[in-house]
């Protein structure tokens, strides 16, 4: 089976994203993206991701992965979606709660 390269956007709603996604034989994770450098740091590591971004626009150019899964607020999703579709990247979006 080929491998599907994934990296993240966002560290809260993204640790359920990751406990589903690591139980897929395809699922690759390649990296995370964090504001902040510490918590990136933090979340690469427990996740076993091999990088971390704390720059959007360097994640987005990076062509190390496939697909990404942006698990931050629905404020952020078409801005950042267009940033990796406008890269060629396949974009997953968390799904908001329904209420």
């Amino acid at each position: 089976m080929e491998k599907i390269r994934f990296a993240t956007v966002g560290t809260n709603i993204t640790d359920t994203f990751l406990r589903a996604a690591k139980r897929v034989p395809e699922f690759e994770l390649a990296a995370v993206f964090s504001r902040s450098e510490d918590r990136g740091r933090e979340f690469a590591a427990r996740h076993g991701a091999p990088r971390y971004f704390t720059d959007l626009q360097a994640m987005a150019e990076w062509d190390g992965y496939d697909a990404v899964y942006i698990g931050a607020p629905i404020a952020f999703h078409y801005p950042y979606g267009r940033l990796f579709l406008e890269h060629g990247k396949q974009v997953y979006l968390k799904k908001e709660e329904c209420r």
